[in-house]
């Protein structure tokens, strides 16, 4: 029997979000945690496989940002990633923090292959309530080179870098990192007017009363206003510390529905993996005229190619529903099936005397 491809043949693209153990600081513990669950990503079939933001170093480092050893330790853990993923077409982002032309940024490195595709530094950077960040690192709008050096090599740097996949024209990767998200005119709209369709969002963003609920909301609501496919993943509860509170909240939304999400608030690492429907993505925004006429506002980006293993489809991380259009939540579908009599009965209006239409069907006040 002849293999069914998950790119070539169903126009599939698998995405897994993960949350790695991790020790604050501990970078060579961290760099073998995700070095565990790349290969685990790997057995599932993984394409793109997104880690949590400054998950070489953790989030909560504080000050110890500042210190050169703990920078230089970062770019070794760095390349260790690279090194780890010789061999194999996965796309791999992590977050770390890398010093370049003496600021220290906030970033998203993109590995492929054995390969450092790109780094894309945070824009905006939070600084109220319990987030600090003006303290310590750079916007991505005040970068001054389009290059970064790291340990001998010479890799794009910048806001502006997108990705594609060869041999895949209908998969392009925009990548941002968590407050960015939620910022009015976000990166992450700019991606997706310049052909992103996989927007990903790697986040620390810390647990509060509500939280999930307009974490889902948003992600969900932003994939559908992009028509694209949005892989949101937050660092976990090893990152808690002081008055702070981490879940490792991860979400996969495509075109206005949330189609995996992980529980919060677990110890042990998570991998959440779903395949993202492509042909749909490209379909919808051939559709939506309104969509086309938002690339006025088109910035102009670099393009880096990934190369990516297309897999044989003996397992779908996706329900295919036979009744799209019915709800399975109950609630749900009593709403969409209620008769207008549950709520009483309508109230007619005949109008003045001799005007209303002899058509023998009473006009409904609404």
């Amino acid at each position: 029997m002849e293999k069914i491809y998950l790119n070539k043949d169903l126009g599939f693209l698998r995405i897994g979000a993960a949350v790695p153990r991790l020790k604050v600081a501990d970078v060579d513990f961290n760099v073998s945690s995700m070095i565990d669950v790349i290969k685990k990503a790997r057995s599932e079939g993984v394409q793109v496989l997104v880690f949590p933001e400054m998950s070489i170093t953790g989030y909560t480092i504080g000050d110890l940002v500042q210190q050169h050893t703990l920078l230089a330790k970062a770019e070794e853990g760095l390349m260790r990633l690279v090194a780890a993923s010789t061999g194999y077409g996965m796309a791999v982002v992590v977050g770390l923090p890398l010093c370049v032309d003496q600021k220290i940024f906030n970033c998203a490195a993109v590995i492929n292959s054995g390969r450092l595709l790109g780094i894309i530094p945070k824009t905006y950077l939070p600084n109220y309530k319990e987030f600090y960040e003006g303290r310590w690192f750079v916007s991505g709008d005040d970068v001054c080179s389009d290059m970064a050096h790291i340990r001998g090599t010479t890799v794009p740097f910048g806001t502006n870098i997108l990705f594609s996949v060869q041999g895949l024209t209908s998969a392009i990767i925009g990548v941002e990192i968590c407050e960015d998200m939620w910022v009015p005119l976000a990166p992450h709209e700019y991606q997706a007017l310049a052909g992103a369709n996989i927007l990903v969002n790697i986040s620390a963003s810390n647990e509060i009363l509500a939280q999930a609920d307009w974490r889902r909301t948003m992600l969900s609501s932003e994939s559908g206003r992009c028509a694209a496919a949005l892989c949101y993943v937050s660092t976990g509860v090893c990152e808690s510390s002081n008055d702070i509170v981490f879940g490792g909240h991860t979400v996969i939304a495509e075109d206005g529905t949330i189609l995996e999400e992980s529980r919060r608030l677990v110890r042990d690492p998570k991998l959440v993996i779903s395949d993202i429907d492509l042909d749909r993505l490209v379909h919808d925004r051939l559709l939506l005229t309104s969509f086309r006429q938002c690339t006025q506002q088109l910035k102009s980006f670099r393009i880096i190619e990934a190369s990516i293993n297309d897999i044989a489809a003996d397992t779908l991380f996706r329900i295919i529903d036979p009744q799209p259009f019915v709800p399975k939540d109950p609630d749900r579908r009593a709403e969409r099936c209620r008769d207008p009599r549950r709520f009483g009965r309508p109230r007619f209006y005949a109008g003045p005397a001799g005007s209303r239409q002899d058509d023998g069907l009473p006009q409904i006040i609404t």
